[in-house]
Formats: structure tokens, C-alpha cells, sequence
């Protein structure tokens, strides 16, 4: 039987069959990212494979699988290598619910690019699926149509942020816990609340603001969007102190921007990450569509 490895390096890794190097991966940054070159994502993943990027992800954060042509049934069948693709609760304009597999883009009802996109939330910083009781683990996007530049997503690392607070600080937080709501999320992002069918979906659910990951042991702040009051705290003072986290956890020192390239298709672990789509691009001219999957996470935070 073969066996694929992960070799991590200072500044890049190998994915390897037996000896034999396959992919390179490469930093893209000095912070976190990192990309991929080499690997058709459309014929079947082996177990093997999946593990070596969740590797990947956990060493670089942020994977970036260049030169990728997949279709919607090849996405989610990928995704689907990390286990089950989760349900969206986010409603059309029609009142339809999103498809697991579905697009994010800059489109109006009419096809038409616009300033004003029906989910302009993602412009926010969020983690998708903080709104579940157990919040998803990878997200995967796949670039299908893009300005000729800009239209950059941003990601920002919870972990590192967490670490460079003061201990006295980190000791604080660890006993918090934060309410997220799906349907409540205009309260820090403005607009609309959320329809009733919903919020009827996704009810408000606590989570501990210091996340621990299983595998690292590694600690993590647990913020965003979503995160709308604090066990305990004045619902103003409560948006106030998350804003000032936020704030410090998206400081540039913790962010790597991914400006995209036709083909491109990023996953990185959601429980430990946020991000936000950058509007840096004539949102009223160009077309910017990116597909979306988000995997079922296993565990609670």
C-alpha cells in the first residue's frame, strides 16, 4: 500500500507517494498560506491525500490548490473527503434555502453585478457555521469568476491572536461565553435581522470564547459576526468588549490576504480562522463568484 506524507519545512513541504515527491507546497507569506501545485482535485482523493492537507492546513493555516476546474458535484464530492457537507440555513430572496453547495457572489436577481449583493455579510468577519451548536470544521472556496483584480478575501489567524495577548488577559477570557446568532447578526453588522425561518433554523447558541484545538492543544479566540452578547454582560458593554477583541484579532500582524487566481481553491480550518471578502474591485462592473462548501465539524469547541 503507498503511503502519502507530509513533510513540513521552514519555508515549504512535500507531499510525498512512498519517496517519491509528488506536490510541492509553498508559503505565501510570511504570517500564514500557503499553496499547492500539482494535485487534480477532480479524480477521487484517497484517505491518505485528505490527511496530508489537514496537515497542511494545520502547519500553514491556509492552503491554496492552484489551477483547479471543478464542477458542483467534484467540489462537494472533495469536500465530502473531510466529512459530511454541511446544510446552509441562509434564505434566497424567494425564501428558498441555500444550496450546501452553493455561490457567493456580487450578483443582483438579474445577473447583474452590484455594490448592493443580496449576502453582503461576507464582507463582515466571520467564521461560517458559528450559528451551530457544533460549528464546522473546513470551508472550502473555489474561484469560478473574477475581477481583473482585486476582490481579495482576508484571513485572520485566532490562534496567533489569542497567543500575543497578556497572560493576565488570556486568564481572563478563558471562563467567557459568548452568544452567536445567525438571525441577530444585523446588530453588528447593520441591515436587516434575519427572516423568521431563519432563525427558526438556527436558534441562538453559546460558545466558549477560548477555543482548544484536539490536535495542537493550541488555544483560539471564538469571534465574528455572530457573536452578539456575552453570558453575564450588558448587551452594550458586550459589543463593546468584542469589538475591541475583534479589533486586536485582526490587526495585520495576524492577517494573510489571498488575492486570487483563476482556479484557485482555498480550505483552511473554520473553527480557528475568520474571514471577509474584500471589496477592493468595481463591484458595479465586474463579477466576482466564488462556490462555497462548508464540512460538518465532529466536535464542540
Amino acid at each position: 500500500m503507498s503511503t502519502i506524507l507530509f513533510q513540513a519545512m521552514p519555508d515549504s513541504a512535500e507531499l510525498a507517494v512512498d519517496a517519491t515527491v509528488l506536490w510541492k507546497i509553498s508559503k505565501l507569506s510570511d504570517k500564514f498560506g500557503a499553496e499547492i501545485q500539482g494535485i487534480d482535485l477532480s479524480h477521487t482523493i484517497p484517505p491518505e491525500l485528505a490527511q496530508a492537507l489537514r496537515d497542511a492546513i494545520e502547519t500553514y493555516h491556509v492552503i491554496v490548490i492552484r489551477d483547479q476546474h471543478l464542477n458542483s458535484d467534484q467540489q462537494e464530492t472533495f469536500s465530502e473527503c473531510f466529512g459530511q457537507v454541511q446544510e446552509h440555513v441562509g434564505r434566497m430572496r424567494d425564501g428558498s434555502r441555500l444550496s450546501p453547495v452553493h455561490e457567493i457572489s456580487n450578483l443582483d436577481e438579474s445577473n447583474n453585478p452590484t455594490d448592493r449583493p443580496y449576502l453582503h455579510a461576507t464582507a463582515y468577519w466571520h467564521t461560517d457555521g458559528a450559528h451551530f451548536p457544533v460549528p464546522p470544521s473546513f470551508t472550502v472556496l473555489h474561484a469560478i469568476q473574477l475581477p481583473p483584480t482585486g476582490g481579495d478575501t482576508d484571513f485572520a489567524d485566532m490562534t496567533s491572536a489569542y497567543e500575543a495577548l497578556p497572560e493576565e488577559k488570556k486568564h481572563q477570557l478563558e471562563t467567557i461565553e459568548v452568544i452567536h446568532s445567525y438571525g441577530e447578526k444585523h446588530l453588528n453588522i447593520g441591515g436587516p435581522a434575519g427572516k423568521e425561518a431563519e432563525i427558526k433554523d438556527a436558534p441562538p447558541v453559546t460558545h466558549p470564547l477560548v477555543s482548544i484545538n484536539p490536535r495542537t492543544g493550541r488555544k483560539s479566540l471564538y469571534l465574528g459576526m455572530y457573536a452578539v452578547r456575552v453570558h453575564g454582560m450588558e448587551d452594550g458593554a458586550a459589543r463593546a468588549f468584542l469589538k475591541d477583541l475583534l479589533d486586536h484579532a485582526t490587526q495585520p500582524e495576524f492577517v494573510f490576504t489571498q488575492q486570487w487566481r483563476d482556479g484557485d481553491l482555498i480550505m483552511w480550518d473554520n473553527r480557528y480562522m475568520l474571514h471577509r471578502a474584500v471589496g477592493n474591485f468595481d463591484m458595479r462592473k465586474h463579477k466576482r463568484i466564488l462556490r462555497r462548501t462548508v464540512v460538518k465539524g465532529s466536535l464542540p469547541l
